[in-house]
C-alpha cells in the first residue's frame, strides 16, 4: 500500500514538474524575442530557472494537499487529489469486492479484470461525499493520460451520474466494476455500480494510438451543499485515484466484446428485476368487446410467442374499459398502415415451478392489406414485468 501511494504521489509530482517547465519555456520564448543580448537573456533564463527551483523546494507535495480539490479534473490529478485524502480511500482491485478484501493493486495490463471500492475514513459516504437529501446522484467517470501525463481522454458515458440509495449514502463503502469478468458478473457476484463501460468500449486505435504504458484516473464528483442542505452548482468536492495501464492492442478486440456482454446481461437483469403489481391487479375486470372470448384471447396471447411457454397458470385476465373498435395508424401521406384495439388486456402468469411470475399488457392489431380491408388480429405485447409469487393471491 505505500508503494502504491508513493506511485500516485511521484505521478502528481511529475505532472507539477511538466507544468513548471511549460511556464519556464514561455519565460525564453518571451525574453528571447525581447531581448536579444546573450548575456541578459542568459541571467534572465538563470532566474527563472532558480524561481522554479525554489517553488519546487518551498512547495513540497504534502499530505495537506491530498484533500478533495474544486473544479476540473485536470486540476485535481496537478494538484494532489487522490487516494490519501482524509475523507476518502479509494482502492484498485484484480479480483471483485464482493464478500472478500480483494486484491489491491495499482497496476493492471489490458489481460486484467479492475474493481474498485470508495472507503470513508470518517463517518459515511453522505458525510464525505456531501449527498444532499434531494441528491439525483453523484458522477463518476475515468480520464485516460499518457505516460507523461498528458490528458488524452475523459470517459463519459450515459450513465455517468450514478444514483445512490439511502443504504449506500449511510454506508461506509460501496463497490465498483471497471472492466469486470462478465462470468463473475452473471452469477450476480458484482459490485454496486459499472462505472467502466465507456472506458471499455473506448479499447480503439483513436483512444490508444499504441501499445504501452499509459495512467487511468477515476473520479468521483458531486456538488457541495449550504448549511440548508441543498447542493450548490458549480461548487463541486472532487476525489480521484490514479492506476498504471499497461496497453496492448491485442488485448482490445476481447474488452469491448466483454463490454457488449456485461450490457447484455445488465439490461437482462433490469428486464428481469421484480417490480411491483400494477393496479390492474385490484380492478374489476370490464366487460369484452372486441368480439373474443376470455378463452380466445389468452389462447392468442400464448400462442403469440416463437415457442411453447412453460408449463403455467393464468392467475388473473384483465381487460381495461372501452367501447370497443380500433384506432387506424397511418403513414405520412395518410394511407393506414395497421389498427390497434383500443381494448387492453393485462394477463397475470404463474410458472409451475411457483418461482416464477409475471404480468404483461397487451392489445389486439390488424395490419392494413390495402382495398379498405384488414388482415387477421393479431397479439400485440408490452414488455413484462416480473413479480414477487407470493403477492400474486
Amino acid at each position: 500500500m505505500e508503494n502504491d501511494r508513493n506511485n500516485a504521489l511521484i505521478f502528481l509530482e511529475q505532472l507539477k514538474i511538466k507544468k513548471m517547465r511549460k511556464q519556464l519555456l514561455c519565460v525564453v520564448i518571451f525574453f528571447v524575442t525581447a531581448i536579444p543580448i546573450q548575456a541578459q537573456l542568459g541571467s534572465l533564463v538563470k532566474k527563472a530557472t532558480d524561481k522554479a527551483a525554489k517553488t519546487k523546494t518551498t512547495e513540497p507535495l504534502t499530505n495537506t494537499k491530498l484533500k478533495p480539490m474544486i473544479n476540473d479534473e485536470y486540476a485535481v490529478s496537478e494538484r494532489g487529489a487522490s487516494l490519501y485524502s482524509d475523507e476518502i480511500q479509494i482502492i484498485f482491485s484484480l479480483s471483485p469486492f464482493y464478500n472478500s478484501a480483494g486484491q489491491p493493486s495499482n497496476n493492471f495490463t489490458t489481460s486484467s479484470h479492475i474493481y474498485a471500492k470508495v472507503i470513508t475514513q470518517n463517518g459515511t459516504l453522505k458525510d464525505a461525499l456531501k449527498i444532499a437529501d434531494n441528491d439525483d446522484g453523484i458522477k463518476m467517470y475515468m480520464v485516460l493520460y499518457d505516460d507523461k501525463g498528458d490528458k488524452i481522454k475523459k470517459f463519459v458515458s450515459i450513465a455517468e451520474t450514478f444514483e445512490i440509495s439511502s443504504a449506500q449514502a449511510n454506508s461506509k463503502s460501496i463497490t465498483l466494476d471497471i472492466l469486470p469478468d462478465p462470468s463473475i458478473f452473471t452469477s450476480g457476484k458484482q459490485s454496486d455500480f459499472y462505472v467502466g463501460a465507456a472506458f471499455a468500449y473506448g479499447h480503439n486505435e483513436y483512444t490508444f494510438p499504441r501499445n504501452g504504458n499509459y495512467k487511468v484516473g477515476l473520479f468521483i464528483k458531486n456538488e457541495k451543499v449550504d448549511d440548508w442542505g441543498k447542493p450548490v452548482y458549480g461548487d463541486d468536492i472532487i476525489f480521484a485515484n490514479f492506476f498504471n495501464y499497461n496497453f496492448m492492442v491485442k488485448d482490445a478486440a476481447a474488452i469491448v466484446k466483454e463490454s457488449q456482454t456485461l450490457s447484455e446481461i445488465k439490461n437482462n437483469a433490469q428486464k428481469n428485476a421484480i417490480t411491483a403489481l400494477p393496479t390492474q391487479w385490484a380492478e374489476k375486470s370490464s366487460a369484452l368487446v372486441m368480439g373474443f372470448t376470455q378463452a380466445q384471447l389468452v389462447t392468442m396471447y400464448q400462442n403469440s410467442f416463437t415457442s411453447k411457454m412453460d408449463a403455467h397458470t393464468v392467475v388473473k385476465f384483465h381487460a381495461s374499459p372501452s367501447n370497443g373498435g380500433y384506432t387506424v395508424v397511418n403513414n405520412e401521406y395518410g394511407i393506414p398502415i395497421y389498427r390497434y384495439s383500443n381494448q387492453w388486456y393485462t394477463i397475470f402468469i404463474k410458472y409451475a415451478n411457483g418461482k416464477t411470475c409475471f404480468y404483461q399488457g397487451f392489445g389486439l392489431r390488424q395490419q392494413y392489406n390495402g382495398g379498405g380491408t384488414y388482415g387477421k388480429p393479431f397479439v400485440d405485447k408490452n414488455e413484462y414485468h416480473m413479480v414477487d409469487c407470493s403477492t400474486m393471491k
